[in-house]
């Protein structure tokens, strides 16, 4: 494992962003090439674990909720996935940065866990939520403090590499993962839970290895020496705050500056935007008089309000905004935060309800959905170091993502002339490894850019400020798919089942329709009739998201052709 050159001295503001710069210090002072290496092997032992957990989990929620008789919730509950993922790397950046990483590690990790007991332990939609939330908060505040760590061990050239290896374990998992699935479905509570102990058991390591590392700097009192004044002014807040002598006292000034340097007020304006904003265009469809209920009308009208307030407090108000002012000049933030956030939101609308439209349309076993479902993930990570090695051979990213977009919008399209008819399963296959192959080319490698468009001081906050992004394009395509569900599929189901006389099924096809395929075969009037009303659809859904996905394309063209090069960033260079 390379270690990467210092940093330079240059004047940061005094933010957590400019103790970042700090710990990759600490890391090439403290960790030897030994211990970088055993770190890296445990990280990707945690991605791993981490592969695994978000190729089933994800298909467990559709059981899940079926279970519940809340299929049609499967949106709602990603939307609020999403919105959660979108504003929890960032506290987790403030509190490595000011606490430590073993402790914002030890953090994620309690969360993560705690999540996956709840969720195991659910037995309604409300609590299940309550689950995700926990898991969501932890797991992808992990996510962020692994990035932040291997971007602090490696240079700008080397960056992707090292960033796709713990994804690599996806190719390993991505087909074993069905025999996993279909053989723990009848207890898909302990699918759930099991990742309670898996978790701590790839992390704690890791965890142990960079709170040595904390104990080096302290006892070497390598901050002292620093001839960095804003450096020096730094480490002896962190000093002061872990000198202090009551363990109380420590919490609450370390949440007082949590606070302060998260901007918590503006995560929870831009959390109550969202959800009231995409939410009721889940329940809209479902509510007494749909649009015209005032509880779906109250509802976003005050998530407007809640936008404009976000917006007025980040530009005018917050000391310390969401997106520093050093990233609201990136082009190459910009153009990559809100190309991701278009891709994730097509990718989301067709993920939604993928595994039920393979359920009923298809007739697939529960091992051949969970082979299905899990192919863009194969995609992703077979093709993403080839891409890597590629990157790093031209030095250039922005061809790469270019390109990845226009695939990544011919998958999605070959979708829409499927008729779903068992022969088609084929083509539902290449159309899936088109799409991964379009991501492969672009996710990893924009986050990757953004990365190494700026300073390393920034780079923490870079990698938290991104991720907001794809979370929010995650949260609007599950709005959007579950507004075209609930909003299309109970008229469609309607006319189709009229004429068979079953019309008194109808709210069981839709609020259990796993359940209700058991009992009626491929082949038959009603479930013919059922088919065409999920095949007509999703066929509409489809075409939204190629639209979508299209349009993520100009942000791109506006984003820098950056050249790599061997230091921590281009931007450094």
């Amino acid at each position: 494992m390379e270690k990467a050159p210092l940093p330079s001295t240059r004047e940061v503001p005094t933010t957590i962003s400019g103790i970042a710069s700090e710990t990759i210090e600490q890391f090439a002072a403290h960790l030897s090439d030994r211990s970088l290496a055993m770190l890296f092997m445990f990280i990707v032992a945690w991605g791993a674990v981490l592969s695994l957990d978000r190729l089933t989990t994800y298909s467990y929620q559709t059981i899940a909720t079926n279970s519940f008789s809340h299929h049609s919730s499967l949106a709602e509950v990603n939307v609020i996935r999403s919105v959660v993922a979108a504003v929890a790397a960032l506290p987790f950046a403030t509190i490595a940065d000011l606490g430590g990483r073993a402790q914002a590690f030890t953090l994620g990790l309690l969360l993560y866990a705690a999540g996956h007991a709840a969720m195991a332990g659910s037995t309604t939609i409300p609590a299940y939520i309550g689950g995700v939330v926990l898991y969501e908060s932890g797991a992808n505040g992990l996510i962020c403090l692994q990035a932040t760590v291997l971007a602090d061990m490696t240079s700008s050239r080397n960056r992707l590499f090292f960033q796709i290896v713990p994804q690599m374990p996806f190719l390993v998992f991505s087909f074993i993962s069905s025999d996993i699935y279909s053989a723990i479905l009848p207890r898909w509570r302990w699918g759930i839970g099991m990742f309670a102990i898996l978790g701590p058991a790839a992390l704690l390591p890791v965890i142990a290895i960079l709170g040595h590392s904390q104990h080096k700097t302290r006892a070497n009192n390598v901050a002292a020496n620093r001839s960095n004044i804003q450096s020096a002014s730094q480490n002896a807040r962190r000093a002061s705050l872990q000198q202090t002598e009551s363990s109380l006292t420590y919490g609450l000034l370390m949440i007082k500056h949590v606070w302060q340097t998260s901007d918590v007020l503006g995560l929870l304006l831009l959390v109550a935007a969202l959800c009231l904003t995409l939410i009721p265009l889940t329940l809209a469809a479902s509510a007494p008089n749909q649009w015209e209920t005032p509880r779906i009308i109250g509802m976003i009208c005050s998530g407007v309000v809640a936008l404009g307030l976000f917006g007025v407090w980040e530009l005018k108000i917050a000391k310390n905004a969401l997106i520093p002012r050093v990233l609201l000049q990136n082009r190459t933030f910009w153009g990559g935060a809100l190309g991701l956030t278009g891709l994730w939101a097509s990718h989301a609308l067709m993920l939604a309800y993928f595994p039920t439209y393979l359920y009923v349309v298809h007739g697939v076993s529960n091992r051949a959905q969970q082979n299905f479902s899990v192919i863009y993930s194969f995609t992703v990570a077979a093709a993403s170091l080839p891409i890597a090695m590629m990157v790093r051979h031209s030095r250039r990213f922005k061809i790469f993502t270019i390109v990845g977009v226009i695939v990544f919008t011919a998958g999605l399209g070959m979708m829409i002339g499927y008729k779903g008819t068992a022969d088609s399963n084929f083509e539902l296959a290449a159309s899936q490894v088109v799409i991964g192959l379009g991501g492969a080319l672009t996710i990893a490698v924009i986050q990757a850019a953004v990365q190494v468009s700026v300073v390393p001081a920034y780079v923490a906050q870079s990698i938290a400020a991104l991720n907001i992004f794809p979370c929010i394009g995650n949260a609007i395509g599950a709005a959007v798919s579950g507004a075209l569900w609930t909003g299309l599929l109970p008229g469609k189901l309607a006319r189709n089942l009229g004429p068979t006389g079953h019309m008194n099924e109808l709210p069981t096809i839709f609020a259990e329709p796993l359940t209700w395929i058991e009992s009626h075969g491929l082949g038959s009037n009603t479930r013919t009739a059922v088919v065409n009303a999920y095949s007509s659809t999703w066929r509409v859904m489809m075409i939204v998201a190629t639209l979508i996905s299209a349009v993520s394309l100009l942000p791109i063209l506006y984003t820098e052709n950056l050249r790599l090069n061997d230091s921590l960033s281009a931007e450094e260079a």
